[in-house]
């Protein structure tokens, strides 16, 4: 039949007769339609919608590992244990707390494993930043994606025993200023923290501070509970509003030049003149292997960042940090953040020489 009415739109007018005998044994077929535009033959067949989660393939299938390089009820491990409360990934999520070494014995852990998505990291910027500038941790901030701001950003504060005598700004500065010797501490060495302090002081002219090195932040605010530094520097995400809140330390100033939401009333150490701050705060974040596959990496951020909007983990937020609402902000946007965080370790590491 094709042939016919090929044949019939080619010769219809001149041999209508002669076609219609040649096809008698064939109903009389209507007149062929005009030849459609040559682009309508060609045309594509129209793409069905694809599910998103198609190219998951079959996973999750099994058990999924959310590594903490922290202890148990560190400042580092909390944000988790309170997003996975409310987190749907369709399998277990089950934290393991893999301490030791400044975040990089964990953080190392993560990124030997394999890139497939059962191995979610809690990361933050001194595993990110400051601890592959001083050494060589293995890895780097671009070996993974970070895909998921879990804490607001955390400028540092000046905190001290509640029986110091030191209240406010000013009685810091006096403090430091005295030109007798005093002790203080920070996160780690060379932490941000740490690094922060050391600005201020240099631009003080202050060189009579000792710097006592502790292993993360919960032995930081013991060291001051119990006096065996005179003040250390730390931020909310490291428990110091919570603290402050349970009579166990005093918050003097913040070394910053914009305010904390979680502690809004905190004066600034710029308007008391110190110019050199605002480069460095603590965040704490998700992480993923780079290479995992983009498909699994989207979901993983997706069922992450819904469960951050939870009034359960909004609540959490709210009370440790102060922060309401906490608000998400894009993968992108946090990349940004920790490329940051990279470049001004390298720039004040080099400045004032500090080693681990």
């Amino acid at each position: 039949m094709k042939i016919c009415r090929i044949i019939a739109t080619i010769l219809l007018a001149a041999v209508m007769v002669f076609v219609l005998s040649g096809c008698a044994a064939q109903p009389a077929p209507a007149p062929a339609p005009a030849d459609p535009p040559p682009q309508a033959a060609d045309a594509a067949e129209p793409v069905a919608e694809t599910d998103p989660l198609a190219d998951l393939g079959n996973f999750p299938s099994g058990n999924i590992s959310w590594i903490v390089s922290a202890p148990a009820g560190a400042p580092l491990d909390l944000p988790a244990r309170a997003v996975i409360e409310v987190l749907d990934l369709g399998a277990n999520i089950i934290i393991e707390n893999i301490p030791g070494g400044a975040n990089v014995i964990g953080t190392l852990e993560a990124f030997y494993r394999a890139a497939d998505g059962y191995t979610i990291l809690s990361a933050n910027s001194g595993a990110m930043a400051t601890q592959p500038a001083l050494n060589d941790t293995g890895y780097t901030w671009e070996d993974f994606r970070h895909i998921a701001l879990l804490t607001p950003v955390s400028p540092y504060a000046v905190f001290v025993r509640p029986d110091s005598g030191i209240v406010t700004p000013q009685d810091w500065l006096d403090f430091v200023q005295s030109g007798d010797s005093f002790t203080f501490s920070a996160s780690n060495p060379g932490s941000h923290s740490h690094l922060t302090t050391e600005i201020v002081l240099d631009e003080l002219g202050v060189t009579t501070g000792i710097f006592v090195p502790y292993v993360g932040g919960a032995e930081v605010i013991a060291a001051v509970q119990t006096g065996e530094i005179d003040f250390a520097v730390l931020g909310t995400v490291h428990g110091i509003l919570t603290q402050e809140i349970a009579g166990n330390i005093r918050n003097v100033v913040l070394l910053h030049d914009v305010s904390d939401e979680a502690m809004p009333d905190l004066p600034l150490i710029t308007d008391y003149g110190i110019t050199r701050v605002g480069d460095f705060a603590s965040f704490i974040f998700a992480s993923v292997r780079a290479d995992t596959p983009d498909a699994i990496v989207e979901f993983i951020k997706e069922r992450i960042h819904a469960a951050m909007l939870t009034d359960e983990y909004q609540a959490f937020i709210q009370q440790t940090t102060g922060v309401h609402p906490f608000s998400i902000i894009s993968e992108e946007e946090l990349t940004a953040m920790v490329r940051n965080a990279w470049d001004t370790t390298l720039i004040a590491l080099d400045e004032f020489n500090i080693t681990d």
